[in-house]
């Protein structure tokens, strides 16, 4: 029974990490950018949807849907207040320019981790489940709530796929991370 509930649980909270993973993957192959605050922005997105379920008592749903346009912001405002200036700076040689960007997201994303602490406490929070309920599967009680994030995880890694591979904002996605120089040039 351990065995099949570690299998459960790692196939759910891999979902949560591979998720994560694309997105950093992408950004970086993409743009080049080592965005080391990535995972703070994850962080803010989760510590926003537990304010407006929990402090603001909505819906999950709409803790969900606030939690990921906080991530959206926040993405927006790494590139804006920290990536831009440092890429668009005459004092930085170009040489230079990525590890600066890489620094300045580390700091950022520190800083921003630091806040949410100051504000949240570093405790363990939840959220409360999107659907509540528990299912049996192999003979172990699992969450449908965990169930339903992974089998979500995995359909927006699968889309993500879909639209590098198969449509034509995807290849321009690829061809952008294969040779930035021979796109621009195109």
């Amino acid at each position: 029974m351990l065995a099949v509930q570690i299998l459960i649980d790692g196939f759910a909270i891999s979902a949560l990490y591979g998720l994560g993973a694309v997105g950093f993957t992408l950004m970086f192959g993409v743009s080049g950018v080592l965005n080391l605050a990535h995972g703070a922005t994850m962080v803010v997105a989760a510590v926003t949807a537990w304010v407006v379920a929990g402090q603001l008592a909505a819906s999950p749903w709409v803790a969900a849907v606030a939690g990921t346009a906080a991530g959206v912001i926040m993405a927006f405002a790494t590139y804006f207040l920290v990536v831009r200036p440092i890429q668009r700076s005459k004092s930085v040689p170009p040489v230079e320019k990525e590890i600066f960007v890489l620094t300045g997201t580390l700091l950022w994303g520190i800083m921003i981790q630091e806040t949410v602490a100051y504000f949240y406490t570093d405790t363990p929070k939840s959220v409360r489940p999107l659907i509540a309920g528990v299912m049996q599967i192999g003979g172990v009680r699992t969450p449908t709530n965990e169930l339903l994030i992974a089998v979500i995880c995995w359909t927006v890694i699968g889309l993500l796929w879909l639209l590098v591979h198969r449509s034509k904002a995807g290849k321009v996605l690829l061809a952008a991370s294969i040779n930035p120089r021979a796109l621009t040039l195109l």
